[in-house]
């Protein structure tokens, strides 16, 4: 009997040294790729521009000059959400680096860059605040809520968004 577990220890040991082996592998392979392959590159520092705020994005401002787009103020809703930065203004332009590891990754690519959600949770997460929705009501037993939209809010092609629309 003690041969066998022994034995069992060994072959288990000699798998466990070949998948070692084998991830290492892989993961050299992957750091030279991506060396010889250009890999991820960091934005000049210089070639970000710090918003101000009620100013709009560089790349929309020369649509803008170039007369694609109206100008901002006739894009903003009448009611825009101004939201208070937890630690600074973001900067336009740069690299964003993000990596999806499996499946249920997808799930996070659709709640940070696929939609726009009608509340959101405040940064703290203590609650909810408005987004799509300036507030809400709830009925007395919580089987009906009530969204009322930010007024003037646009599609990205400058059509008028309505609760029609949800």
């Amino acid at each position: 009997m003690r041969h066998e577990k022994n034995e069992s220890r060994f072959v288990l040991g000699n798998a466990g040294r070949l998948g070692v082996v084998a991830l290492a592998v892989v993961l050299l392979l992957a750091g030279v790729t991506g060396v010889f392959a250009g890999g991820a590159k960091e934005a000049p520092e210089a070639a970000a521009v710090v918003a101000e705020p009620g100013n709009e994005a560089p790349m929309l401002a020369e649509r803008v000059a170039r007369g694609e787009l109206p100008p901002l103020e006739q894009r903003l809703p009448e009611e825009p959400l101004v939201i208070d930065p937890v630690d600074r203004i973001g900067r336009y332009g740069g690299i964003m680096n993000s990596g999806l590891v499996g499946g249920g990754d997808g799930a996070w690519k659709t709640r940070t860059v696929g939609y726009d959600h009608i509340v959101s949770w405040k940064p703290d997460w203590s609650g909810v605040m408005p987004n799509i929705a300036r507030d809400y009501t709830i009925n007395d037993d919580a089987t009906e809520y009530t969204f009322h939209l930010r007024r003037g809010m646009k599609w990205s092609d400058g059509e008028p968004f309505t609760a029609d629309d949800i």
